[in-house]
């Protein structure tokens, strides 16, 4: 599935939010996330999650575009696995 140029320019400048800010590279979209981790459940900004590879449990932060710079409803990024 091919994203559009609209969210592609909404993904970049939620990345650069996230840098300014000190979110831990490297950022995931959704549908990057569910290939490689199995979302379980969510909390405020922490998502809670098993990796695929490993069966390793932890958590992750994620961002909105809409919450953090003001646009781009859809788009969303992940970032941080920290095993539990």
């Amino acid at each position: 599935m091919r994203i559009s140029e609209e969210e592609q320019q909404d993904l970049e400048l939620l990345k650069a939010f996230l840098r300014e800010h000190n979110y831990p590279e490297p950022y995931y979209t959704t549908k990057e996330v569910i290939e490689i981790y199995k979302i379980t459940s969510f909390c405020y900004s922490i998502s809670f999650c098993t990796r695929r590879a490993d069966g390793v449990k932890g958590n992750m932060r994620f961002a909105d575009a809409e919450a953090c710079i003001g646009e781009g409803h859809y788009a969303r990024l992940y970032s941080g696995f920290v095993a539990s």
